[in-house]
């Protein structure tokens, strides 16, 4: 109603459509009853059913396989130090050198 009064423009409004709950960006119009005559602006929108069951179902399905996918690397990554810290033992790291496979350069 404020720019109505401030401006010669009786049928000017923001641009807010009910049926997609909000545009993120701020459309002023001078005929808000014809957004059309502004860049195709639709008078009715909705929002395609395809974005819905992206936003609802495949986007979480994804995010939570992309979250088990980093856990299985990191899980994989612990298992494969397990083993060396078991096999170093009492041993220590002088044990391992000591029964280093021929051709490494390591003296036996």
């Amino acid at each position: 109603s404020q720019l109505r009064e401030h401006t010669s423009h009786k049928n000017a409004g923001v641009y807010d459509p009910p049926g997609v709950g909000g545009t993120h960006v701020i459309y002023v119009l001078h005929d808000i009853t014809q957004p059309e005559l502004y860049g195709g602006l639709p008078s009715n929108p909705t929002i395609p059913p395809s974005y819905t069951v992206w936003k609802w179902l495949a986007k979480p399905t994804g995010l939570l396989m992309a979250a088990l996918g980093i856990f299985a690397v990191l899980f994989h990554r612990l298992l494969q130090i397990a083993p060396v810290s078991i096999a170093l033992g009492t041993e220590g790291i002088r044990g391992i050198r000591n029964r280093s496979r021929p051709g490494t350069g390591l003296a036996r």
